[in-house]
């Protein structure tokens, strides 16, 4: 991903870096959690240079490490970059991931993170969208499958940030109308 951003862009990507909430319903503990799982988890933790990467909190990454390392196998994980002697995590982008992996990690994530209430406070702050309309904004963009592709970015893409605009507006939109 790169530097230069759009404001929409900015907004979602700021509340997303932020940290995330704990979710409930993930089993994988610290003290139980496998190699595998705990380089997974450094890397959500750690997100990348971008600023505007996500940073997830530990519980969360814990929660969703567990998820990816349970789906994908872990031959294919280390195909992704995963060495456990080395101490390195995957690549979680796509590609390299296939459409059915990125399907899986997005699903840990947003399995494991409130999504929408994290792009529903940045919209809030930093757009200055009343709470409801924030909300209403933020889980149209996550159902409209382009925070997915935003999230799964292996680097910066122009067409993206079009897309991420052009979904923001059109929700806001939408309800404003609601």
């Amino acid at each position: 991903m790169a530097a230069r951003r759009s404001r929409c862009t900015r907004q979602a990507g700021a509340a997303l870096a932020a940290g995330l909430l704990v979710a409930g319903g993930c089993s994988t503990s610290a003290d139980t959690a496998t190699d595998e799982q705990r380089l997974v988890e450094a890397v959500l933790v750690g997100g990348s240079a971008d600023e505007n990467s996500i940073r997830f909190a530990e519980p969360d990454a814990r929660c969703a490490a567990g998820r990816i390392v349970d789906e994908i196998p872990t031959e294919r994980l280390r195909e992704l970059g995963l060495d456990v002697g080395e101490g390195t995590g995957p690549e979680l982008s796509q590609p390299p991931l296939t459409e059915t992996e990125g399907d899986i990690v997005f699903a840990a994530l947003d399995g494991c993170t409130d999504l929408v209430e994290q792009v529903g406070q940045a919209l809030s702050r930093d757009a200055q969208l009343p709470t409801d309309r924030a909300e209403c904004v933020a889980g149209r963009y996550r159902d409209s499958g382009v925070l997915r592709d935003s999230l799964l970015a292996a680097e910066f893409d122009p067409g993206l940030n079009e897309r991420i605009d052009a979904t923001i507006l059109e929700a806001i939109a939408a309800c404003q109308a609601d």
